[in-house]
């Protein structure tokens, strides 16, 4: 009888040396990093088809208690059971992961077929199946899940069936039409030059990109992976109109760092819609859109007239519109207060020696009445001539230009407005 019990003892000790590690072992001081909040359960059945969830683990250091089929038992206390969790639910990659309402991504479907449920867990209802390849924009929960519109309700797919696809970056290679849809006889609604980068997945033949806050498409073989290497050569190029230059290549957020007048050479580079050249011992930026190849004929005959001084000083009034209010300021590198505006406007443009405060401005020149302003008129509120306290630039058609408030900058108005009517006290010819 001793001899037997020997033999099945060492029978037992024999089964549980070829049993595999991942069935039963006893895993105590092992230890286990949740990335995220896990559901827990209770047997390694239930972890392994995530249904009949108990609890929640949330995310922090953990011991290994037991392993069964990939499943794992996991506690805060070193040999004592826990709860088994299911590992797919502990995302490896936090740092490329982001919650909240602004995270949308793309994915596509690896598994053949994945059901979407009403809820992010499996235990509830089925609201749809995607198939392999589909693709679709979703926000990845803290759970593993992943939130998303299907049919016209929000919906639930688990993120272990998913890939998350990455944008490509493409370059146009010499003009391309955006089109509302994949076909090249969707409706056109847009159009991007050579060497303009965009961002997008490809579909068939098509860059499904993000045009103006709408899904749109180009054609993916007019787009090529690295811009176009070219050797930034300078040209000459001519101001059309008084030109601001500007310190980043953007008229948003950008701050302008002065101006140049009509008719001045500029040397640079094209960079798109932009010549980049040298200001005042810096490097600045310049609109094309206001120069020109061809340098200007200066005439020795004097040609222009009163006229056409109000109408230079009118045009350039309406260019400085959207600049800063700053008190006592005169400059469009700094900003302007309303004397400030007219004082420059006429000492640049008109060459007129104009003093600097309204009272003071209002004794220049000459008076004309309000049915004779013409466009580079200066005009005047207030109740008295000792009591002025702001003027402004008339350049027709109803409107003028005006230093107004530290809230509104330079703007253009109505004359017509009853503040205007209320406010006005006299229009000058200042130049």
């Amino acid at each position: 009888m001793k001899n037997f019990k020997r033999v099945g003892v060492s029978l037992l000790a024999i089964a549980l040396a070829a049993a595999p590690a991942t069935n039963v072992a006893l895993a105590t001081g092992e230890t286990y990093k949740l990335n995220n909040s896990v559901g827990t359960y209770s047997n390694a059945g239930d972890a392994a088809n995530k249904t009949n969830r108990v609890s929640t683990y949330q995310a922090g250091d953990y011991y290994i208690y037991r392993k069964y089929n990939n499943m794992i038992n996991i506690s805060k206390v070193d040999g004592r059971p826990g709860a088994w969790i299911n590992p797919s639910d502990n995302l490896t990659d936090t740092t490329v992961t982001v919650y909240g309402t602004n995270s949308n991504i793309t994915y596509v479907t690896n598994a053949g077929s994945v059901n979407a449920r009403a809820g992010a867990g499996t235990g509830y209802s089925i609201v749809g199946v995607l198939s392999r390849g589909d693709r679709f924009e979703g926000e990845l929960q803290a759970n593993g899940w992943i939130k998303l519109t299907l049919n016209g309700r929000t919906a639930y797919v688990y993120g272990s069936y998913f890939r998350a696809e990455t944008l490509e970056t493409r370059y146009v290679k010499s003009g391309v039409n955006v089109r509302s849809k994949a076909t090249s006889n969707s409706s056109l609604v847009g159009r991007y030059s050579e060497g303009k980068k965009l961002e997008g997945h490809k579909v068939g033949n098509w860059l499904e990109i993000n045009h103006e806050g709408s899904k749109a498409y180009v054609y993916y073989s007019y787009t090529q992976a690295a811009p176009k290497q070219t050797v930034a050569q300078e040209v000459v190029r001519y101001t059309t109109a008084y030109l601001n230059v500007r310190n980043i290549p953007s008229t948003s957020g950008s701050r302008v760092l002065g101006t140049v007048p009509v008719n001045t050479k500029i040397e640079g580079v094209i960079e798109g819609d932009w010549i980049k050249h040298t200001y005042n011992g810096t490097t600045g930026y310049s609109s094309v859109d206001y120069l020109t190849a061809e340098q200007p004929v200066v005439s020795i005959a004097k040609t222009s007239s009163n006229a056409s001084v109000g109408d230079k000083i009118a045009a350039r009034a309406k260019q400085l519109v959207g600049y800063r209010y700053v008190f006592a300021a005169a400059s469009p590198s700094v900003g302007f207060d309303c004397s400030g505006l007219v004082y420059y406007l006429h000492n640049t443009v008109a060459n007129t020696s104009l003093t600097r405060r309204v009272t003071t401005q209002w004794r220049e020149g000459y008076q004309v009445s309000y049915d004779e302003m013409k466009p580079g008129d200066a005009v005047f509120f207030g109740d008295s001539a000792s009591g002025l306290y702001h003027v402004g630039i008339y350049v027709g058609n109803g409107q003028y230009v005006h230093a107004s408030t530290p809230e509104r900058g330079v703007v253009q108005d109505s004359i017509y407005s009853n503040w205007f009517k209320s406010q006005f006290y006299g229009a000058r010819r200042l130049y």
